[in-house]
Order: structure tokens, then C-alpha cells, then sequence
């Protein structure tokens, strides 16, 4: 079980669970063109590294190079710039997701957090889309 520090804003500083940071998915999306739009989700206190971005979804979602969805894991800084920490697109080359098995969403960039930071996670669709099933995006941190 997590214990987490809130702030009033509502975005965790500090989370001890196994230095894990999650973002749940709720529900399937209603229509395959339905995107997510960037959502904070942490807040780092600052010495932080991601080491590992992963999504696990409740059913599963075949590759498609033509009409899929794309996740981005991003931070930003204290002035508000982005950067993508990880993008995955769900093509055929990616092998699709399996449900309840953890899919890495690729080797992270832009890994070191700075106090303020925070992470990001939005989803794209692309042509006309693919339903994202609910499921969690799960960043895995280390710290000093």
C-alpha cells in the first residue's frame, strides 16, 4: 500500500512504494478517436532519476501501424517547458500490449527530475484511433 504526501494543489510529492509512481486509466476509452489530454500526476522533491515507464492494461490491445494510439511520459520543469521522457506508439513493430502483463514503453530520456518537476502522461490517437483500455502507466524512480 502507498503512502503518499499531499500537497494542497493535489499532486503527490513523495510516494514510498518501492519507488514506483502510477497513474490509473479509469476506463476504456468510449470511441477509438477519444484522446487523453496531459494530466500531471507527481510532483518530484528533486534527485530523482525514471528509470523505467511501463502501461498495464486490463485487456489487450493489438498493434496496428495505421490506426493506434500513442502514451507519452513527459516532465516539466519548474517554468512549465516539456519534455518527453518516453513515447510509445501501439504499431504492429511494438508487438501490441497483452493484458496484465507490464509493456515497457521504452528506454526513458530525460531522466533526471529536479524539485518541481512534474510528470506528465498523455495519449494520442492516430488515423482514426484505437480504444485504450483502462490500466496504468507505472514510472519507476530511484533516488539518492
Amino acid at each position: 500500500m502507498a503512502d503518499t504526501l499531499r500537497l494542497a494543489n493535489g499532486l503527490p510529492t513523495e510516494t514510498h512504494s518501492d519507488e514506483n509512481i502510477a497513474w490509473s486509466k479509469d476506463s476504456d476509452d468510449a470511441a477509438a478517436s477519444d484522446a487523453t489530454a496531459e494530466r500531471a500526476f507527481y510532483r518530484a522533491r528533486g534527485g530523482e532519476t525514471v528509470a523505467s515507464v511501463h502501461y498495464t492494461a486490463d485487456a489487450a490491445i493489438t498493434g496496428t501501424d495505421t490506426n493506434n494510439f500513442a502514451i507519452t511520459v513527459g516532465r516539466r520543469t519548474g517554468g512549465g517547458a516539456r519534455s518527453a521522457i518516453v513515447t510509445y506508439t501501439n504499431d504492429v513493430a511494438s508487438g501490441g500490449v497483452s493484458a496484465w502483463v507490464p509493456k515497457s514503453l521504452g528506454t526513458p530520456a530525460n531522466t533526471a527530475l529536479v524539485a518541481d518537476d512534474i510528470l506528465t502522461v498523455e495519449i494520442t490517437k492516430n488515423g482514426t484511433g484505437q480504444i485504450v483500455r483502462k490500466g496504468t502507466v507505472v514510472v519507476g524512480i530511484t533516488r539518492p
